[in-house]
């Protein structure tokens, strides 16, 4: 843990340190994963006669979404009108997601779940959050971009700033906002292989537009 604990701080330039402390003991830590009744009885939605070729299966492992708001420690404040963290992210978000190697399609992301296979679109995410009739019309952009870019597009929508990739595309996913617009690259496929299986597995999409 020391190790690691030493590494981090170089990684991150010695800014919070409670923050860095507390992902070293989580990274060490060979405690095994314990999964809540309601997580467990979720998976139960999924046909036992679903297979997966784990031949062909890839894995991306993104171990802190928003890893610059969470090292710097922010207070991951949630508004109370949408449900959104909007200001950083007080805890690591882990997403893991697994794709086809073949065709590089993302198949299956564990944050809060869903399978994206062709026959098998399952999910949790009505477990997780009940959508309101307020959520309609919200775009997502980018805590770095300029909102007067967008005073013409969308001009009736509500336009909000949010950091964290992983944490944007699971606010689609648990329908806290229609779009999330990327206008940059700057995400990886670590930073989305989970919730674009998830976003999939609710029938909605990621598009390039470009």
């Amino acid at each position: 843990q020391e190790d690691i604990l030493n590494l981090l701080k170089k990684l991150f330039d010695n800014k919070s340190t409670e923050s860095i402390e507390k992902l070293a003991e989580i990274v060490s830590s060979s405690t095994d994963l314990v999964l809540t009744e309601q997580c467990k009885q979720s998976f139960e939605q999924i046909p036992h006669d679903i297979s997966i070729d784990l031949s062909t299966i890839g894995i991306w492992i993104d171990p802190v979404d928003g890893t610059q708001q969470y090292i710097n420690g922010t207070d991951g404040i949630i508004d109370s009108r949408t449900g959104i963290m909007q200001d950083g992210l007080p805890t690591a978000l882990v997403l893991i997601g697994c794709f086809d190697r073949t065709d590089g399609h993302a198949i299956v992301g564990l944050v809060y779940w869903g399978t994206a296979l062709l026959n098998a679109k399952y999910n949790n995410l009505d477990n997780v959050y009940k959508r309101n009739e307020n959520n309609s019309q919200r775009v997502l952009l980018h805590g770095s971009i300029d909102l007067n870019t967008f005073t013409n597009i969308l001009d009736d929508w509500r336009k909000i700033e949010v950091a964290a990739c992983g944490n944007k595309l699971l606010s689609i996913g648990l329908k806290q906002a229609n779009i999330y617009l990327a206008t940059k690259s700057a995400a990886f496929n670590w930073d989305l292989c989970a919730a674009h299986a998830i976003i999939q597995s609710a029938n909605g999409q990621i598009l390039d537009l470009s």
